[in-house]
């Protein structure tokens, strides 16, 4: 178990074995993953003591969850619940068209590669809640106390009522910065009166361009609009992963407008990113409280992720290589 110690950030979400076949056809099979390890990790690397807050199955291997510490992330926040579940999540890259998350069978035979025995039995979908849900397994008494002493908080894609569970409980600790990314299932305009109260919570929202226009049923026009409505509901940012390239920022307060491009990198492998520039914004956001700055590095967080397979991959990147990034990239960025 990793040592008692204060935490200045908590991170909730999914732990995940994940099955990788990357752009350039290499399979990275059994690794480490899911939302709650790429967003902790870019939490630890550009803020600090970063507490993860999430479950396990008891078949999880606990060797795992050591590897977790060994990277300087707090683990006490993560619960093994008495049940035995599939955890393996399947991804595949087809060059620069959307991830095959189903058939793995087909995918491996088609790269001439050994289908892992884990795989026999269908894998959940990548865009569906983990069968391992936050909702009736964390309880405000199983919150390590010093946890509830964190000043900012990131809450992973889940289904909105147990978002909305994890806010209410985090906030009553200390937290006073909270992002959240919406989960793309739940972006339907059903869902809309529940979102509204998430987001009067959050300081930040995130999501996907083809989703806020699926939750709007605005399948052309102005996105500004669309992320405009979603601010009134209380959130004082909206950042949104662009369709066709990089990213938009809403600032709510001075109605001000932001788009930044991709950093331009080879993408090998996009498994995390959108995770990965949540947890830098909220590191950069909380450590400046320079919303442009921490959208700047965001989207750099995710240039370096793209780049390499795993969580920690953004460990070995050179040094000053995030620093020089992000000078380029605010040069980049459009005002509105």
């Amino acid at each position: 178990m990793s040592p008692r110690r204060l935490v200045k950030f908590i991170a909730t979400g999914q732990i995940r074995n994940e099955y990788i076949i990357d752009r350039t056809g290499k399979a990275h099979n059994a690794t480490l993953g899911g939302s709650l390890l790429y967003a902790g990790a870019a939490l630890k690397r550009w803020g600090g003591e970063t507490g993860l807050l999430g479950v396990i199955s008891q078949n999880f291997p606990r060797e795992k969850i050591e590897i977790i510490a060994q990277h300087q992330l707090d683990i006490r926040g993560i619960k093994t619940i008495p049940e035995t579940t599939n955890t393996n999540i399947f991804y595949a890259y087809p060059n620069d068209q959307d991830p095959i998350l189903n058939n793995p069978v087909a995918v491996y035979a088609a790269h001439q590669l050994p289908l892992p025995r884990e795989l026999i039995d269908p894998p959940e979908n990548g865009n569906s809640t983990s069968k391992i849900s936050l909702d009736n397994h964390i309880f405000l008494e199983d919150i390590p106390s010093d946890y509830l002493g964190a000043s900012a908080a990131h809450i992973c894609p889940l289904e909105i009522p147990y978002q909305l569970q994890l806010s209410t409980l985090l906030q009553r600790g200390a937290i006073r910065t909270m992002t959240i990314q919406l989960d793309a299932a739940g972006m339907v305009p059903e869902k809309l009166d529940e979102i509204a109260v998430l987001a009067k919570d959050a300081t930040a929202l995130v999501t996907r361009e083809i989703d806020l226009r699926t939750l709007f049923q605005a399948g052309t026009g102005d996105s500004w609009k669309l992320m405009e409505r979603l601010c009134e509901y209380g959130s004082q940012y909206i950042l949104v992963k662009n369709a066709s390239n990089g990213y938009s920022l809403f600032e709510r307060e001075r109605a001000r407008r932001y788009r930044i491009p991709d950093y331009p990198v080879n993408k090998i492998d996009p498994t995390g990113e959108m995770d990965v520039f949540c947890g830098a914004f909220l590191a950069g956001l909380h450590e400046t409280y320079d919303a442009l700055y921490a959208f700047s590095l965001a989207a750099v967080a995710a240039s370096i992720k793209v780049e390499g397979t795993g969580p920690f991959f953004i460990e070995d990147s050179l040094p000053g290589l995030d620093q020089a990034r992000v000078d380029f990239l605010r040069n980049k960025v459009i005002r509105y």
